[in-house]
């Protein structure tokens, strides 16, 4: 069995013999310019019908026959492989996979606190007729008993919404149940299908009875893609007539709500 790296050149071998022998039977040449034409022929037979193949390591041309890659000096396969993957077409070329969207990583939310102390405050509104109306709900404090504000932006920063209930004004009845006293948990639930706005997500009591107004058009989408918000009323206005208004605290999971006592 002969190596493969020898086939290359026996074969150019037997090739120059038998060009080089019609050469002499065509043409009555001298020996020595006979075996300067057998050399000259092997050499270019040796050279030209080598062909080159291309290393699996570094995809640069080698030469057929090697056994070393003269480039990237790695081990290449035996010139019988090399000359059967020449000759095999390439495969067609894998289809890309389509583009998507990266994936949205969120950070690990910290966990917080925030306590709410109960108070009660009037005041006079001169909108109503100068009619009293007076409020009632909590304060927020952090975990180190530190006052904030409803509107404080670190509130936003932890993911909580502080807002008023729009439309309250058009369900004065819903609106006095004890369900929605300042401190009870209510239901945010969007509506998809709201013919004024598909963002709009609709306000109800914890049992998903009452409908008492809508969170503000403004935040709506937004909140609406939080579907993990806990609510909870944390304010509530009263006039001569009843409860008039209320004011919600939405919040993530990782902010705990800790309500201290009357």
């Amino acid at each position: 069995m002969l190596d493969d790296r020898r086939r290359p050149v026996i074969r150019a071998f037997l090739v120059c013999l038998i060009l080089a022998a019609i050469v002499v039977s065509l043409f009555d040449l001298p020996a020595g310019l006979t075996v300067v034409i057998f050399l000259g022929l092997f050499g270019w037979v040796l050279v030209t019908q080598g062909g080159k193949f291309s290393c699996r390591h570094c995809g640069k041309n080698v030469k057929l026959g090697s056994n070393t890659c003269h480039h990237c000096g790695r081990e290449v396969s035996s010139w019988y492989e090399q000359r059967k993957a020449s000759q095999t077409p390439a495969p067609p070329p894998e289809r890309a996979a389509p583009l998507r969207a990266p994936a949205v990583v969120h950070a690990p939310p910290r966990s917080y606190r925030v306590t709410l102390e109960p108070t009660t405050y009037g005041f006079d509104t001169d909108g109503i007729e100068g009619d009293d109306v007076t409020g009632a709900g909590f304060h927020l404090r952090d975990a180190d008993g530190q006052a904030i504000e409803h509107e404080d932006p670190q509130l936003a920063e932890l993911g909580v919404a502080v807002f008023k209930v729009a439309g309250t004004s058009f369900r004065r009845d819903a609106l006095q149940a004890p369900a929605f006293a300042a401190g009870q948990r209510v239901a945010l639930v969007q509506e998809p299908e709201n013919e004024h706005d598909p963002n709009a997500v609709a306000v109800y009591d914890k049992e998903r009875r009452l409908h008492v107004g809508y969170v503000p058009a403004e935040i709506a989408a937004d909140v609406g893609r939080r579907p993990e918000l806990w609510a909870l009323i944390l304010w509530e206005w009263r006039d001569t007539e009843g409860r008039c208004g209320l004011k919600l605290l939405a919040h993530p999971p990782s902010v705990e709500i800790e309500r201290l006592p009357a």
